[in-house]
């Protein structure tokens, strides 16, 4: 966003945030000999409404030559910290443009990615992308632009937020916004699968590496498949060491939030985490929501899921159908899982859904496969079958008839639609797992 400050005789500095340029806001100063009604002439954005405030300081002023100085110092951090568009870019599968706007789109996502400041976005329309780049030695300010085969990657940034399920014919005018997107109908795929089309071996080592505290960034509303763990050496991306062998799907070490994905048919064929595989730092961890993980298979642990530090939280999750050696669905070595209103059914492996040694994993509402029933404050509420509609097919909605239907808390979490995009709550009650039902159980 551009910004401008000026007075009556119009001067006035400029800042170009990009290429359009906004009018913001203007200052223009009429005083009389008293030093009174000094006003401010403002257009305001979205997000500006805090300005109010200091144009009611102006308006009110007396004379007090110290308010309009606090008020201006006030209104110049508004607008250098709190009041920056953010630059939107666009990505098409097989587009070549720079990513300025949907009729320019760019067709390379890592790209887009890496040009992205914190606070901007990245909309993806429907396809398959393929990280084209190395995440090795990748920075938030270092971007390799090299191909390293198996060792690419899509490596989030800090602050970076990326949003799939815009359709493939997005244009300007018609999908401006992010509620015009459906990532249901319109796929959007990030794929590990560089190699001989169907063959995992020569598929890369992770498709999404999140490495380093990201603050605010954010991965949501996209399938992410085709990762193939099967070397333990380490690359090094953003500081932190990354195993290739965790982690296909995704591989966190440190801190970002992730919502409605579905991470499945990812393989770590001598490693940890298939699916997913948390870490961190001290005082980091992630956090995911509407998220179906399934058909990820594993030699070793946490065919699902593979926690190994930090505490991370995962609320309206299924995890289905994954297998390893210990711990199909969710494995736990070290830090902490808190698992909020979800299910973990139909994992295979020594533990079959759960495996926890070392580190803990924290109940609310939670439909777990073989686990006891309990009570308080952390609950499992359900062993029973949760009645997906079509789970060999990869379909986990839910049955009309399903027990985790109207049986999550609704104080757990605060998700306004499903994976889906369908209004939480139906019922009287969230329901468990990463879909909302339509079907309310009438009490």
């Amino acid at each position: 966003m551009n910004t401008l400050i000026g007075k009556s005789n119009n001067k006035g500095l400029n800042w170009a945030r990009s290429k359009k340029v906004i009018l913001f806001t203007e200052i223009a100063g009429q005083a009389r000999n008293d030093g009174h009604n000094r006003h401010i002439h403002s257009r305001y954005s979205d997000e500006s409404q805090n300005l109010l405030q200091v144009k009611e300081t102006f308006r009110t002023s007396s004379g007090n030559r110290m308010n309009r100085k606090s008020a201006i110092f006030l209104l110049l951090l508004c607008l250098f910290f709190g009041n920056v568009q953010a630059t939107v870019r666009y990505v098409k599968s097989g587009a070549t443009g720079t990513g300025a706007s949907w009729a320019n789109a760019s067709g390379n996502l890592q790209a887009m990615i890496n040009a992205s400041a914190s606070g901007d976005e990245v909309w993806v329309a429907a396809g398959t992308y393929k990280p084209a780049y190395t995440a090795i030695g990748w920075t938030p300010t270092s971007h390799p632009t090299t191909d390293g085969v198996r060792d690419n990657a899509f490596v989030m940034k800090p602050g970076v937020k990326i949003y799939g399920g815009f359709p493939t014919g997005a244009s300007d005018v018609n999908n401006n916004t992010l509620s015009s997107r459906n990532w249901v109908a319109n796929q959007t795929i990030l794929s590990g699968d560089i190699g001989t089309a169907g063959t995992a071996t020569d598929n890369i080592y992770h498709v999404v590496i999140a490495a380093g505290n990201l603050g605010t960034a954010l991965l949501d509303g996209f399938t992410i498949t085709g990762g193939y763990g099967n070397t333990s050496s380490s690359i090094t991306v953003n500081g932190r060491s990354i195993a290739r062998n965790y982690g296909a799907g995704i591989t966190v070490h440190g801190t970002m939030t992730f919502s409605n994905l579905t991470v499945k048919a990812n393989i770590a064929s001598s490693g940890y985490g298939s699916g997913i595989h948390l870490n961190g730092n001290s005082s980091e961890g992630s956090t995911f929501t509407n998220i179906v993980i399934a058909g990820n298979t594993g030699a070793q642990d946490g065919g699902g899921i593979y926690v190994r530090a930090m505490t991370h939280t995962m609320s309206n999750v299924t995890v289905a159908d994954n297998k390893a050696g210990y711990g199909g669905g969710i494995c736990i070595r070290g830090g902490a899982l808190h698992l909020r209103n979800s299910i973990v059914w139909g994992n295979t492996g020594s533990g079959d859904n759960l495996s926890v040694s070392g580190g803990t994993l924290s109940h609310s509402y939670n439909l777990i496969q073989g686990e006891s029933v309990t009570t308080g404050l952390t609950t499992i509420v359900s062993n029973a079958n949760p009645l997906f509609i079509n789970a060999a097919s990869g379909d986990y909605r839910l049955q009309a008839s399903s027990p985790a239907i109207d049986y999550g808390n609704n104080a757990s979490t605060a998700i306004a639609t499903d994976l889906e995009g369908k209004p939480r709550i139906q019922g009287c009650k969230i329901d468990l797992g990463a879909y909302e039902s339509s079907v309310a159980i009438v009490p």
